[in-house]
C-alpha cells in the first residue's frame, strides 16, 4: 500500500483501466449458434461433399442496439458469427467446409451468403431477427444451382430489468433467432436435393 500512496498515478490508472474494461464487457453482446438434436439430413458415408463457404456479404457496423446514450456491440463480426454457425451445421450434415476456394482440389462447389438482417427488430431490444440468403454454386459455375432464404426470429417480454438481465435476454434472443434460421438447412428439401446432386457427382471423382 505504501507504494500506491507514493505513486497515486499508478493506482488511478489501474482503477481507470478496470472501469473501462467493466464498461466494455457490459456493453458486449455474445451471439452464438446452438445445435439441437440431429440434422434432418446428412450425406451418406459412401459419398463425400467438400464445399467452400463464402464470401459472406453484409454491411456490418458491429453495433447491436442503441438507446439514448447507451449502446451494445457484438463480440464478433456478423460475418464470423454466421460463418461459424453455417459451417457447424453443414459439418453436422457430414459436409466438409473450407473458407478458401483454393484450399484442396476436391471441392465440389461453394456457398455464398448475404446477411439481409441480423439484429433486433422494431424498437425493442429483447427481440432479434435473422434473414440469410444463400446460393449454392457447383465447381467453376457462374450461376447457382440453388438459391434460398432462411429466416427466424425470437422475442422476450420483460419489464424492470437490470442492465445485466437485459443483456442476457438480448444474447438469448439473438442466439435463438440465429439457431432457428441455420437449423432450417437440413430440412429444406430444395437445398438437400441440390447438395445430394453434388455429392453424387463426387462419387465418380
Amino acid at each position: 500500500m505504501r507504494n500506491h500512496h507514493r505513486n497515486p498515478g499508478i493506482l488511478f490508472a489501474l482503477i481507470l483501466l478496470l472501469c473501462l474494461w467493466a464498461c466494455a464487457a457490459g456493453n458486449t453482446v455474445s451471439v452464438h449458434y446452438e445445435p439441437h438434436g440431429k440434422p434432418s439430413f446428412a450425406i451418406p458415408p459412401d459419398r463425400k461433399l467438400n464445399l467452400c463457404l463464402g464470401p459472406i456479404r453484409v454491411l456490418d457496423s458491429g453495433l447491436w442496439y442503441t438507446i439514448g446514450d447507451h449502446s451494445w456491440v457484438l463480440e464478433k463480426p456478423r460475418t464470423l458469427i454466421v460463418h461459424d454457425a453455417l459451417a457447424e451445421e453443414l459439418r453436422r450434415m457430414h459436409i466438409t467446409i473450407s473458407k478458401n476456394p483454393f484450399e484442396g482440389q476436391n471441392q465440389q462447389g461453394r456457398i455464398e451468403v448475404e446477411i439481409r438482417w441480423f439484429g433486433p427488430y422494431g424498437c425493442y431490444p429483447l427481440s432479434a431477427a435473422v434473414i440469410l440468403s444463400l446460393s449454392l454454386y457447383p465447381k467453376d459455375a457462374s450461376e447457382p444451382s440453388w438459391r434460398g432464404k432462411f429466416q427466424a426470429g425470437a422475442f422476450y417480454r420483460a419489464a424492470f430489468l437490470t442492465a445485466y438481465a437485459k443483456k442476457v435476454l438480448m444474447q438469448k434472443a439473438g442466439s435463438e433467432a440465429l439457431s432457428k434460421a441455420v437449423r432450417q438447412l437440413s430440412w429444406n428439401w430444395d437445398f438437400v436435393r441440390a447438395i445430394e446432386a453434388l455429392s453424387y457427382e463426387s462419387v465418380g471423382q
